[in-house]
């Protein structure tokens, strides 16, 4: 889920259903089945609701609800998503393997892939500051990266 302005965007039943919060009724869903969503997300600077469902990430208008762009080409599920706050960086988590990275890095300003990271490792959940992503391993580690050096520091 996630909240922008008075609306609520959750998912159920292979789509992304539309809530007001102050009248708490449904209001809205959007217009096409979109795959089982595990992670949401909302760039403000771009007025755009993020979306992964299974092996593809989509980018929604929020005013005209209708689809503006997909980035595709996952091996595994998208667990999570996470923008950088006051940025245009959208970092995604799946599970690595040994030929696809666990951690993307794009940028939404060309809908472009700008950095993998972590082949072989699960990463199953992400959070963020202005200068690191933080990302959650199947190992049992949260595993900080700087945004000013683009490099991974230790493991906390």
């Amino acid at each position: 889920m996630t909240a922008v302005g008075n609306q609520l965007y959750s998912t159920a039943d292979k789509s992304l259903k539309i809530w007001d919060i102050e009248t708490m009724k449904h209001v809205s869903d959007l217009p096409e089945k979109i795959g089982l969503v595990k992670a949401i997300a909302y760039s403000k600077e771009k007025n755009l609701l993020i979306t992964a469902a299974e092996r593809t990430i989509m980018l929604w208008d929020v005013v005209s609800l209708t689809n503006v762009g997909y980035m595709k080409g996952y091996k595994e599920e998208i667990k999570a998503l996470q923008l950088v706050p006051g940025t245009e960086l959208l970092f995604a988590a799946s599970k690595g393997t040994a030929t696809s990275a666990g951690l993307m890095i794009y940028d939404l300003r060309k809908s472009a892939l700008m950095y993998e990271k972590e082949k072989n490792q699960d990463i199953f959940s992400l959070a963020a500051t202005d200068q690191h992503v933080f990302y959650g391993c199947r190992s049992h580690t949260v595993n900080p990266f700087c945004l000013n050096t683009y490099s991974s520091l230790p493991s906390l």
